[in-house]
């Protein structure tokens, strides 16, 4: 047994060594590193001289002492990785996710590892070291001493860092977490609490929609739309196939049509962008793929403190699959080249008349990374399946390949040429972690923008394809810093949300830009308005491409889960806050404010700051409070026969509104 203080020396430069590279390699740096290190280093010493206490009682005592420690060397190493994977400290609904065996195995990438190793060799060198110089021998005493120091020094700092869990020794987060993951969703999520606000104030999020459009109080997000004016429609008879392309982890900063600045890195979405409808500011609803596919299909926003389809599988919905089932669309297919099992997708889609493919249907010589089946993969299955559906009918293919850790597949025709010292650069600039996955990124996003573009050749052979709206966006963003590096909360937080969408029809008129805030809650009900289909909507979005629809006043809402940050775009504006824990009968605490303007004309009326402000804490009450329990009580429905309506004259097919410009 190495010397008391040689174990206290060894505990200390470990974990402020694997401290310092974690937070280095971090999109942001965690706030007030000196006292945050210094916290980490406290507890360190503390439960390390704990240890060695226990170690001097006895052989039982010491292999007790030597397991514990090891435990705590991996939940340290461990900590460190997932801090760096989300950006923050990872929440409940992350634990949930990320202690799945198959989560754990497709993101494990063994050159991640070799920093933390490298860190835990030197420590163990330094106390076998450290254990032979008679200088550094110590009492029981002195350890008591030294060990009851560290803790109280600990207790003293830790009320001074706002979050001090990015510093923590992971055996103080370990319990909550664990609690956490092994805790029953539905009783702990906030849908449990009815809110104080009546729930009709969800309506404020809807600034757009008439009072009158309301038809009832029980069922508040349920609305009759506006007629649609000249706005873009499906040619008169057709009842076309609606089909989202969803992609992992590509984010609007890197695609060229959205400002991409590495020429050629996306050709395929750049086209499809100019040919189509392109949304200039779409935001994800939430940071979890789960969160944007229920709003692609449902229209809904994030729950927070929860992943609503693997928490609630079975919650009463009406959106898309509902709707146009009603009208005579007859199949609906979900698939991936992946597993499906990380959110109970089976539990949600299936009970809902979804057919689902995913790796497993895929023939075992296809192309493969960590994470399944390649990209390109999918689109060659995804065409042959869609030969065989009955139509009209809707689906959603979902890649998977621009995830960590960004391994290119074998199927790739071209990898994109990485700048001439941008990978040395990144990394001098974020650390292996960071600035590894960062270049690897880019490479990852050119294969899935060439996966899109074989799709889309390959379907554009098929009699089905002129009968085909096609929807392509990200899913959300990922926490790797850009090549030009962060600046800041607010970027960080567009990094997280702004995503790549586009619609792309052979009958839609192209070369159109929607410049206003839009969600990804935002598209059932504008393809049901495209389709011009009969019958209410129902949810917080709205159509988008309607005629005269004012959203100069409208939030579009984006939670995001790892740093607890609401985000709230509007024109003009993006409002960032971090929320606290939820407290039973009080509301959410709110902090670390910051309002961006996001044009000049906004930026220089600095006298409706203050109104601009109250307006989006409001929204944000309204969002947290009483969005959850609408959605989690089943009351964020249609109401009761509501799909018994008269269908409307269509009228002929215009241009898009005002608020949209032609492309340059």
């Amino acid at each position: 047994m190495p010397t008391p203080a040689a174990m206290l020396l060894g505990a200390a430069g470990f974990g402020l060594a694997l401290r310092w590279r974690t937070a280095a390699s971090m999109p942001l740096t965690p706030p007030h590193p000196v006292l945050g290190l210094l916290l980490g280093l406290a507890e360190d010493v503390a439960i390390a001289a704990l240890l060695v206490l226990v170690a001097s009682l006895g052989r039982i005592a010491l292999g007790a002492a030597v397991g514990c420690l090891s435990g705590l060397t991996v939940l340290h190493i461990a900590w460190g990785e997932a801090l760096i994977y989300f950006g923050h400290p990872p929440r409940c609904a992350d634990i949930e996710v990320g202690t799945q065996s198959v989560f754990l195995v497709r993101t494990f990438d063994f050159q991640a590892l070799l920093p933390p190793l490298a860190i835990l060799a030197l420590a163990v060198g330094t106390v076998l070291v450290a254990s032979r110089v008679a200088a550094l021998r110590a009492s029981r005493a002195t350890v008591i001493g030294i060990g009851l120091g560290a803790a109280l020094l600990a207790m003293a700092i830790r009320p001074a860092i706002p979050v001090p869990e990015y510093y923590r020794n992971p055996t103080f987060t370990a319990l909550r977490l664990w609690r956490c993951a092994a805790s029953n969703p539905v009783a702990v999520a906030p849908g449990a609490t009815r809110p104080t606000l009546p729930s009709t104030s969800i309506r404020e999020l809807m600034p757009s929609v008439p009072a009158t459009a309301f038809p009832s109080p029980d069922y508040p997000l349920a609305y009759t739309p506006s007629p649609r004016g000249d706005a873009p429609r499906a040619p008169v008879g057709m009842r076309p196939n609606i089909v989202f392309v969803l992609m992992e982890g590509v984010r609007a900063h890197e695609v060229g049509a959205w400002g991409g600045r590495f020429p050629g890195l996306t050709p395929n979405l750049d086209r499809l962008a100019a040919q189509g409808i392109r949304f200039a500011r779409a935001y994800s609803p939430g940071t979890h793929t789960a969160t944007s596919e229920m709003g692609d299909w449902f229209g809904t926003l994030a729950i927070p403190e929860s992943i609503l389809m693997r928490s609630w599988p079975q919650v009463p919905l009406s959106g898309l699959p509902d709707q146009l089932r009603a009208n005579g669309w007859r199949t609906f297919l979900w698939m991936h080249n992946a597993d499906t099992s990380i959110y109970k997708r089976e539990q949600f889609y299936i009970p809902r008349g979804f057919r689902m493919i995913d790796e497993r249907g895929f023939p075992t010589d296809d192309p493969e990374t960590n994470w399944g089946k390649s990209d390109k993969a999918l689109m060659r299955r995804a065409v042959a399946a869609f030969d065989h559906l009955g139509e009209p009918f809707g689906a959603m293919l979902l890649t998977v390949t621009n995830h960590m850790p960004f391994q290119v597949p074998s199927d790739a025709v071209s990898r994109y040429p990485i700048p001439d010292g941008l990978q040395s650069d990144m990394l001098a600039r974020f650390g292996r972690s960071s600035g590894h996955y960062g270049v690897a990124m880019l490479q990852t996003i050119h294969y899935t923008d060439e996966a899109v573009g074989a799709f889309f050749a390959a379907a554009s052979t098929r009699p089905w394809f002129g009968r085909t709206l096609f929807v392509v966006s990200g899913d959300h963003g990922l926490p790797l810093s850009p090549p030009e590096g962060v600046a800041g909360p607010h970027e960080m937080a567009e990094l997280r949300h702004r995503v790549p969408l586009l619609m792309f029809a052979s009958w839609l008129q192209g070369g159109e830009v929607v410049d206003d805030p839009v969600s990804l809650a935002d598209l059932p009900a504008t393809i049901l308005g495209l389709l011009d289909l009969p019958g209410l909507r129902c949810g917080p979005g709205i159509d988008v491409l309607a005629e005269g629809v004012a959203t100069a006043s409208r939030p579009v809402i984006g939670w995001n889960d790892e740093a607890r940050q609401l985000t709230i775009a509007s024109h003009g504006w993006v409002y960032h806050a971090t929320v606290g824990d939820p407290v039973p009968g009080v509301e959410h605490p709110i902090g670390d404010e910051l309002l961006v303007p996001t044009d000049p004309a906004t930026a220089a009326e600095a006298s409706s700051r203050l109104g601009v402000l109250e307006q989006n804490r409001r929204w944000a009450r309204v969002y947290l409070e009483v969005y959850p329990w609408l959605v989690t009580s089943g009351r964020a429905v249609l109401p009761p026969m509501s799909s018994k309506t008269t269908r409307r004259p269509r009228r002929r097919q215009g241009r898009v509104s005002r608020r949209r410009r032609d492309s340059a």
